[in-house]
């Protein structure tokens, strides 16, 4: 099993080409792989995408939460690249969901504001809790 140095990343177009050079279904799209892989075997960071696009691709995430009928709390970054902002619109069907979009914020909420994001989830947690 190959690892990389922590100091090498690969980028969704190195992961992409993985893809289509490999006995993986060519379905995979390169930009679900825009996470830091640096210290993954290719062959675990090539299983995972595939299982995420085979997922999503399923059935789409707010039917399977409607089903839950618990609360739902859904964070989305204004700058998200991989997901449009605008994608918030399919969880308004998700019953008891609260839908916060973060203004300059991307695809990792939790990274890129903590504070607000940390904020956001306690809040959640307490009002949940208190109901």
């Amino acid at each position: 099993m190959r690892r990389r140095s922590a100091s090498r990343r690969r980028s969704p177009v190195q992961l992409g080409r993985n893809s289509r050079n490999s006995s993986q279904p060519p379905s995979v799209d390169s930009s679900a792989c825009q996470w830091d892989a640096s210290g993954v075997p290719d062959e675990q960071a090539l299983a995972l995408v595939t299982k995420v696009a085979a997922f999503l691709s399923e059935r789409p995430v707010p039917d399977r939460l409607a089903e839950l009928g618990l609360p739902v709390l859904v964070i989305f970054g204004s700058q998200d690249r991989r997901w449009q902002p605008s994608s918030f619109e399919d969880y308004r069907r998700v019953p008891r969901a609260r839908i916060e979009i973060l203004n300059g914020v991307g695809h990792t909420p939790m990274l890129d504001d903590p504070d607000t994001t940390a904020g956001l989830l306690r809040g959640f947690a307490l009002d949940i809790t208190s109901h």
